[in-house]
């Protein structure tokens, strides 16, 4: 993009262009039509199960019998957690992607709630909470996110401080941290757990739904 001085540099020159040349232009009048575009990486954010490209996925949290839950404490975890684990490939497949430049250079998950003001704090944390009302059947129970480098439900570790605009909110690594860098073989696994609300009660049956959107990062 131009920057303010290019811009008035232009104006200036064009100008004194009309102001010299008017007859001239006019009698030779023609078009001249510039094109062009600026390209990104030819990658995709892929899940591997399933082993197709896909821009929405959905991670099934399962059914969490109510008389199964035993621990009333706040933040206490219910069920199990899940997971699903990306690897950034070429577009239309064929491979890793390798596009990011140099060695030192690496990729990350860019995440955030695909709607605000569902975000629900539990005690010190910011969980992600239920896009279904409860008086609509949904349940009071919040999510967990956690994320890490590696494909397995044991490696999404780093706890994911959310937030509504998604700036700085990483999946790999825990906010504002820049350690981490997946290069072009590596894969991010993301983990979602629910999670008491209340102290003292178990939280309600009821069905569970949200929906976040993640991108590519480049750092």
């Amino acid at each position: 993009m131009l920057n303010k001085h290019k811009l008035q540099r232009i104006a200036i020159a064009t100008s004194a262009l009309m102001a010299f040349g008017t007859t001239q232009l006019i009698a030779n009048a023609d078009t001249v039509t510039i094109t062009g575009s600026i390209t990104g990486p030819t990658c995709v954010l892929s899940p591997t199960v399933g082993g197709a490209e896909t821009k929405n996925f959905t991670l099934p949290l399962g059914n969490v019998a109510l008389s199964a839950i035993t621990s009333t404490n706040l933040g206490a975890t219910v069920g199990t957690k899940q997971s699903v684990s990306f690897s950034l490939t070429q577009a239309g497949g064929g491979g890793n992607c390798a596009a990011f430049g140099t060695a030192a250079s690496g990729w990350d998950i860019a995440i955030a709630p695909a709607k605000s003001g569902f975000l629900k704090t539990v005690g010190t944390e910011v969980l992600l909470g239920n896009m279904i009302n409860v008086a609509d059947g949904g349940t009071n129970a919040v999510v967990r996110l956690t994320g890490g480098v590696g494909t397995a439900v044991a490696q999404a570790t780093n706890a994911i401080t959310l937030s509504d605009t998604g700036e700085g909110v990483f999946v790999s690594s825990p906010i504002n941290a820049n350690t981490f860098r997946a290069q072009a073989g590596s894969s991010i696994v993301l983990g979602a757990e629910f999670i008491n609300p209340v102290a003292g009660v178990r939280p309600n049956s009821g069905t569970y739904l949200s929906t976040l959107t993640v991108g590519v990062t480049y750092r």
